[in-house]
């Protein structure tokens, strides 16, 4: 039988509510040392957080979550002196397994945390390997003070994960990690808070350079000096590879994370997106067990980056299962919404595409989520629009994205010359030429820097589609030459290109149509192999 736990947010029993992330900073610890033994299947650390301060039917979560137990529990901190108790509880017959107090001076409070998890993997009958007992029992830091600021920090980018239109609490999460390492330069995870701070500000847009992207990678790096054995900040790195084009080396770093770490979902999410355009089947694998170890906003998360895993190799009915899941168990319409347009435009039904984000833009018109391009409903809209022929209602959304991701401070390194488009169809050629001309220099910056973009040859196609609505035609074709290159073909290319107005002044001409039709049969050849390798995946795949 699987030994798999998961963990209620703790309850903060004392006087003062506003210390209630030192119940969530002691649950997290717990947790994440669980999540090191091998022989333990962990979910993630905010998966139960729906059922904060509500009552808990431990064998109906056991059923939904496939666990078979939780632990619950309550921390109290006056002055110097802590109390912790913690009950363990069967899932098959909501039985009290264990119940523990303990008491003690806040100093202790990491032998506390390691003692808990121990006991707690004794009573599961997990087997602890040296190496683990010994990352179980290493302090994080010696410095108390520093340790309160890395959990304030930690509330703080959880906020910003709920909300991430709001960066005013990624700014603060950065404030308390800087004043964490003040307090213990080598505070390993620290650096790891700051790296994820850093990510997230590269991956908004105003950032988007490599040589910030560089500063995630020396903060992981920081890291790993102090403690060569920290899951996360492998994971990090994983993510800083990706970025970089250095596939065989962000794989090594997410495998290295999940040797440590074998329930971090975070690193398994990384591979999923990691394999997303070259081997979409691997891709889902790793959905699927980052899916495992999540639930709450972070199987959200997960699974509307599975639906993009999906539709890219073309299985449309999955898709919409996968998507009418998330809305069953979320009730996110605006999500939905946006998937079916993500999904219609997949097949090239750019009205259809166009008439579901609008029913998500209605419902909030600046959701936005900054990984993926489909989950921009303004961006999104001006982009269908602009493919469905509907220049005028496309440079319309287009300004009001210009606008938002003014305050958003984010820009697109794939999508400028159709916001160029949108203006040059409206009459405003120059406007039109500066978008034009602002994309050719992206293009430039992502091809010579060999970022993940120009190695799945999508920065040469968006400067052949630039090159070819100019008139260039021989630059066009240079760069269609290098795209052709490419391996794996997701189907909203094959729709993309064959639709595409900035080819028509290529449309007709041989060595274009070529082009298309071979796009067209990688597609099917893929798609093929593809529908083999899923039909064996399908009987593994968890009850989400």
């Amino acid at each position: 039988m699987e030994k798999s736990i998961g963990v209620f947010p703790f309850t903060y029993i004392g006087h003062d509510k506003e210390k209630q992330y030192l119940s969530d900073g002691m649950m997290e610890a717990i947790l994440h040392n669980l999540s090191k033994i091998k022989d333990l299947k962990v979910m993630s650390k905010y998966s139960l957080e729906k059922y904060r301060d509500k009552d808990r039917d431990a064998i109906a979560i056991g059923k939904e979550m496939n666990l078979t137990y939780l632990l619950g529990g309550s921390f109290q901190l006056e002055g110097s002196n802590m109390k912790l108790i913690v009950q363990l509880i069967k899932t098959s017959d909501g039985s009290q397994v264990w119940s523990k107090q303990y008491s003690g001076e806040i100093k202790e409070i990491f032998s506390l945390q390691s003692s808990v998890a121990q006991k707690i993997a004794v009573e599961l009958n997990a087997a602890i390997e040296p190496e683990e007992k010994r990352l179980i029992e290493k302090p994080p830091t010696f410095s108390l003070t520093a340790y309160e600021f890395y959990l304030r920090g930690r509330e703080e980018y959880y906020k910003y994960s709920l909300d991430n239109k709001n960066i005013a609490p990624l700014n603060k999460a950065e404030e308390y990690y800087r004043n964490a390492i003040a307090h213990d330069p080598g505070y390993a995870k620290a650096y790891v808070g700051l790296a994820e701070v850093y990510k997230e500000k590269f991956q908004r847009g105003k950032y988007s350079n490599v040589h910030f992207l560089d500063s995630v990678r020396i903060l992981a790096d920081s890291a790993l000096i102090f403690e060569d054995k920290t899951a996360e900040a492998y994971a990090i790195k994983g993510m800083y590879y990706w970025y970089r084009g250095k596939r065989k080396q962000s794989l090594k770093e997410y495998n290295k994370a999940l040797d440590l770490d074998p329930n971090l979902w975070e690193a398994y999410r990384g591979k999923g997106v990691l394999f997303i355009d070259s081997d979409p089947v691997k891709s889902i694998e790793n959905y699927q067990e980052a899916a495992s170890r999540v639930h709450g906003t972070d199987l959200k998360f997960i699974m509307r980056e599975m639906i993009v895993a999906y539709g890219g190799a073309g299985f449309i009915k999955k898709t919409v299962k996968y998507n009418e899941e998330t809305l069953r168990l979320f009730g996110d319409s605006i999500l939905y919404f946006s998937c079916m347009g993500a999904l219609e435009g997949v097949e090239g039904n750019f009205t259809t595409a166009a008439q579901w984000y609008q029913k998500a833009y209605e419902k909030d018109s600046t959701y936005i989520y900054f990984f993926w391009s489909a989950f921009d409903i303004l961006y999104s809209l001006g982009y269908n629009l602009s493919l469905a022929g509907n220049d005028t209602e496309s440079l319309y959304y287009f300004r009001k994205w210009l606008n938002s991701a003014d305050k958003r401070e984010e820009t697109k390194d794939n999508g400028l010359h159709r916001i160029g488009y949108a203006f040059w169809q409206n009459g405003f050629r120059d406007e039109a030429q500066y978008y034009f001309d602002l994309q050719l220099e992206i293009c430039d910056k992502l091809i010579a820097s060999k970022s993940i973009w120009a190695q799945n040859y999508y920065s040469y196609y968006d400067r052949a589609a630039v090159n070819a609505f100019l008139g260039n035609k021989e630059k066009a074709y240079h760069d269609l030459r290098i795209f052709d290159q490419k391996k794996y073909v997701p189907l909203w290319l094959v729709n993309l290109i064959k639709n595409d107005p900035l080819f028509d002044n290529l449309r007709g001409a041989p060595e274009f149509l070529e082009i298309v039709n071979n796009v067209e049969a990688k597609y099917q050849k893929g798609h093929e192999k593809n529908a083999e390798k899923l039909a064996r995946l399908y009987k593994n795949e968890p009850n989400l």
